[in-house]
């Protein structure tokens, strides 16, 4: 039932794995690396530089891990519900012949497979990577030695076996909870529906609204996954993208600003690809009506996807929000003279940026639709 193939599906979550894992890999065996210099330190320039680069990369570690932990756990859980969904009637047949629930989901620790693939390539790539970055990174020339990247058994615990067995866990887990339906529920794909207060209002209020804009809401509030999915999308690019301008400003170093600009993109585009794909496939009835009815592929693009551009320029304005914390957290930790203030010019280079990359995208899928015959929607 779960082959190489279903595991594969998560290609989205591997490439997430690799990036966190390539990032967070070279800063926490950089951690371990200082700490094997420290009773080296013979004097006060010494030790301001090594306490400076162990604050800088707790700093990348603090304010990336748990972000990019949080992107895997939602694509992982996204991944894993879409295959269920897709399955229900295999799964259901399997339940009726006898298998428990606890049988079927200890089947979806294979997707744990997925996690262990890109945490290795990106623990490889970290060796592979680390001494272009030590070599940047290296304190101004005022450490006591140069230090190289070495093996640390704990960095590879916490960075490849640690992620593993915990997402493998989170994928069982998750799996028996979303199997707790009765056979013949996931068989035929029924289930007890009941509106919920939020729906009911917005039916409520929008009783007297064209059907267009009716049915924009109604798709945007069907899933609350979604909606998390865009708003980070938005969320991610804003924050790690200018983050890169402020941690150039704040510590004038340009890997730490691509490092920022690669863990943007990664946060920024991937559930923002992933979740476009899955409105268009979720919803291929609906755009079978619309054409049908004679809807242009317009009027369908802004009632399918519509509704979540509002969600996703507030996600970013939100992470715009974050960076500047985050930015004046980090000049209280270098302790800067008169602090550090909002980078507008990055703003103003990111938020453009931001604006054509999403709005192209939205023409991109909008040109989808037109190319998706009729026939085809009507038959799937």
């Amino acid at each position: 039932m779960i082959g190489i193939k279903s595991i594969l599906k998560l290609f989205s979550l591997m490439i997430i794995t690799t990036a966190s894992v390539v990032i967070l890999t070279i800063f926490v065996n950089y951690i371990f690396d200082m700490r094997g210099i420290e009773h080296l330190l013979y004097n006060e320039m010494q030790e301001t530089a090594f306490r400076m680069q162990l604050e800088m990369a707790q700093m990348v570690i603090y304010s990336s891990a748990t972000s990019l932990a949080a992107v895997s756990a939602v694509v992982l859980l996204f991944s894993i519900s879409q295959f269920i969904n897709e399955s229900s009637a295999e799964l259901g047949v399997l339940k009726a012949l006898g298998y428990s629930e606890n049988r079927l989901a200890l089947r979806f620790a294979k997707f744990g497979i997925a996690v262990l693939i890109g945490a290795g390539l990106g623990y490889l790539l970290a060796f592979a990577l680390s001494p272009l970055f030590y070599d940047m990174i290296d304190g101004g020339g005022y450490l006591p030695v140069r230090l190289s990247f070495g093996f640390n058994y704990q960095t590879l615990l916490i960075m490849v076996v640690m992620p593993t067995v915990l997402f493998t866990l989170l994928s069982i887990f998750y799996a028996k909870f979303k199997l707790k339906k009765r056979p013949l529920e996931l068989i035929t794909g029924a289930k007890k529906t009941k509106p919920s207060k939020l729906n009911q209002k917005l039916q409520s209020k929008n009783s007297d609204r064209p059907f267009i804009k009716e049915l924009r809401r109604n798709m945007l509030f069907s899933s609350i996954a979604l909606i998390f999915f865009m708003a980070l999308s938005g969320f991610g690019f804003g924050a790690q993208i200018q983050m890169a301008f402020s941690m150039q400003q704040v510590s004038q170093d340009v890997t730490m600003a691509m490092i920022f600009v690669v863990m943007g993109l990664v946060l920024g585009v991937v559930p923002m690809l992933l979740s476009l794909n899955f409105i268009m496939a979720k919803n291929r009835k609906h755009l079978a009506i619309l054409k049908a009815y004679g809807y242009s592929e317009r009027e369908i693009s802004k009632a399918m996807f519509g509704g979540y551009r509002i969600v996703t320029y507030v996600g970013f304005a939100i992470g715009t929000a974050f960076q500047f914390m985050i930015t004046m957290v980090v000049a209280g930790i270098y302790e800067l003279d008169g602090g550090v203030s909002f980078h507008w010019i990055g703003f103003i280079i990111v938020l453009p940026t931001f604006i054509l990359f999403f709005e192209s995208l939205m023409f991109l899928y909008r040109w989808r639709i037109s190319k998706v015959p009729l026939k085809e929607i009507m038959q799937s």
